[in-house]
């Protein structure tokens, strides 16, 4: 679930008690110039109850730009197996991951349609590479969309919902 490179504020940092890690800018296209129409600072969430996944989205388009900041917090809940994060050498140095930041590669914008991609992760349901691709639709200063996941080269789906607000 992709929204534009996204940077994230101080606020979401001290609200989630853990550093954002920064990305380059994303690009973001449009034919018909409606890049304008996306721009602002986009705070909002996804979730997906297929997954019990949920996180925090945040990310800033400057007016006229061509490009974005920003960043995805993923919290993992009720996995239907065990996630553990690190180099697991032993069953006493397991521990449970907690969260992941995840980043945007891409995103198009035409007539109030926003859609673009992720950066591929590592899925710990399937313990294989995903893509995501996202599509949201613009409603004023309301965002609200669909992802998928596809694992890569592995027989893996799941999908969500995310939406965000202009501040």
């Amino acid at each position: 679930m992709k929204i534009t490179t996204l940077l994230v504020p101080m606020s979401l940092t001290l609200a989630c008690g853990c550093a954002p890690v920064l990305t380059p800018a994303v690009p973001v296209t449009s034919r018909t110039g409606d890049t304008r129409l996306f721009a602002g600072t986009w705070q909002g969430d996804f979730w997906s109850s297929q997954t019990g996944r949920h996180g925090r989205i945040s990310f800033e388009m400057a007016a006229g730009s061509d490009s974005a900041r920003g960043q995805i917090l993923m919290y993992f809940r009720d996995p239907s197996q065990a996630i553990w994060s690190g180099d697991v050498t032993s069953q006493a140095t397991r521990r449970p991951a907690e969260r992941e930041w995840l980043s945007i590669r891409f995103v198009d914008v035409e007539g109030g349609t926003l859609n673009g991609d992720m950066e591929p992760y590592t899925d710990p349901l399937c313990a294989c590479l995903v893509h995501t691709t996202f599509i949201g639709r613009l409603d004023r200063n309301r965002l609200e969309g669909t992802y998928t996941s596809r694992g890569i080269g592995r027989e893996y789906e799941s999908s969500g919902r995310w939406s965000a607000e202009r501040k």
